[in-house]
């Protein structure tokens, strides 16, 4: 299986698959990246969690460079269907990791001040 993101077109993605290919991999399927991380976690497969049957999820990646986000529908017994996609180059990578950081250290010291360590 062969993960690529949303925002790849279908040229793109049998581009990716020739060279996964000539690299000698052998490709079963080209998947996009959210349907992959979905499946990857169980979600959507009909198993355990009973998902499926037309159910949606919204996955989202920060990190790297970029922020994207992808509405998936899961339609059970593997098969997932991206619905919509979008991705951002502005806010990813080292600024959503800062941002975060800077909240969660602001909340732990906001709610430690309410703890007695006496």
């Amino acid at each position: 299986m062969l993960t690529v993101p949303t925002s790849f077109c279908p040229r793109r993605r049998s581009a990716a698959a020739r060279c996964a290919e000539d690299a000698g991999f052998r490709v079963a399927q080209v998947v996009s990246e959210p349907a992959a991380a979905l499946l990857a976690h169980g979600l959507g497969s009909g198993h355990s969690d009973g998902a499926g049957d037309g159910r949606h999820a919204v996955v989202y990646r920060a990190g790297g460079r970029s922020v994207s986000c992808a509405v998936v529908e899961l339609l059970g017994q593997g098969i997932v269907r991206v619905v919509g996609s979008a991705q951002s180059m502005r806010v990813g990578g080292e600024r959503v990791t800062e941002r975060l950081a800077d909240f969660l250290a602001n909340e732990f010291q906001r709610s430690a001040r309410q703890w007695s360590f006496s």
